[in-house]
């Protein structure tokens, strides 16, 4: 069965971390859910280790499978760091592997999994989200294999996902937070129409509500900036002022790919990123990456007197918060 979902960006919050976004239930069935994220958390530890599964990969994230386990409550998916997703039952006689997907295509690891009828076909979906930004739809065949039904690509790590209504009654949809706190919808109410010539389109009241309220909010927002810049044109003519680095969360990861064994640099920030400095005093050379987009150049490097080895400056497009390399 084919699967269409629209891509919709309803607001940013702050920098998230991993599972934190959840939907409230409602009373009635596609009724309109409302979203809660969570900016900060306290971890409780100090459990007895009850059970011990071993995995292809450095697990990231576990999910109850239908969020309850499945039939039994046994059933536990799993995401690995490296990409991998799989199946496992856990019995007491011990774990039992029910398929395992390897990640051929080089995608970033799992972050977070769902479970939840997308379709509409009285089956529940696997929705991952990844930290490369993608965003998949797994459903399960009649062998109970899971086939790759939709995938979307948005441009931070994907740290929460969770199926829902949230947009408009009666039109289901993914739910994903990214790194830097967007909250966006892959919807499946229709958000183009098509018109031949000389035809008039007709916006319903709701399509005009929206746009009336994107057009205050785009107005609030210029007023904020037109404010922020006349406060620091202000400061910066005063006498004691005084200037500081700001503070901003990153998101770095620096992991070892087993095929090639080269090694993957990530970064991501709040805030867009204009140039990034690479300094090794190691031999290393930086190996081409499809979704990396900037600009590199070499400086040259005196090994002998000052130990550099490597110096490269990136010179990234506008509006660019993520950062993605490989070193070999």
């Amino acid at each position: 069965m084919e699967l269409n979902l629209n891509h919709v960006d309803y607001l940013q919050v702050g920098v998230t971390s991993q599972k934190t976004m959840k939907l409230l239930p409602t009373v009635g069935r596609k009724a309109t859910q409302k979203c809660t994220v969570i900016l900060h958390f306290v971890l409780h530890q100090g459990s007895d280790l009850q059970y011990d599964v071993e995995v292809p990969g450095p697990p990231t994230v576990l999910e109850l499978l239908n969020r309850d386990g499945g039939k039994g409550g046994e059933e536990v998916l799993y995401g690995t760091a490296d990409g991998k997703l799989g199946l496992v039952q856990i019995t007491k006689s011990g774990p039992i592997t029910s398929w395992e997907l390897d990640n051929e295509k080089k995608k970033g690891g799992v972050l977070c999994i769902d479970t939840f009828d997308i379709v509409g076909d009285g089956v529940k979906d696997i929705l991952v989200g990844r930290d490369d930004g993608t965003v998949e739809v797994y459903g399960l065949d009649s062998s109970n294999e899971p086939t790759l039904r939709f995938e979307n690509v948005l441009s931070e790590s994907v740290t929460s996902i969770q199926g829902g209504c949230v947009g408009k009654e009666m039109h289901d949809e993914v739910l994903a937070t990214t790194y830097t706190g967007w909250v966006s919808g892959l919807t499946t109410e229709p958000q183009q129409m098509v018109a031949g010539p000389g035809d008039e389109i007709k916006m319903s009241r709701e399509t005009q509500g929206k746009v009336a309220a994107l057009r205050a909010e785009l107005e609030q927002l210029q007023v904020k900036v037109l404010q922020g810049r006349e406060k620091y044109q202000q400061s910066s003519q005063s006498s004691t002022a005084v200037s500081s680095v700001p503070v901003f969360s990153i998101n770095d990861k620096f992991a070892l790919c087993q095929d090639d064994a080269s090694y993957s640099l990530t970064l991501e920030v709040q805030t867009a990123i204009d140039n990034l400095l690479l300094q090794s005093d190691v031999p290393i050379d930086l190996l081409d990456v499809d979704k990396n987009s900037a600009v590199v150049s070499f400086s040259e490097c005196d090994s002998e007197s000052n130990g550099n080895f490597l110096l490269a400056t990136y010179r990234c497009q506008s509006n660019t918060t993520g950062y993605r390399s490989a070193e070999d």
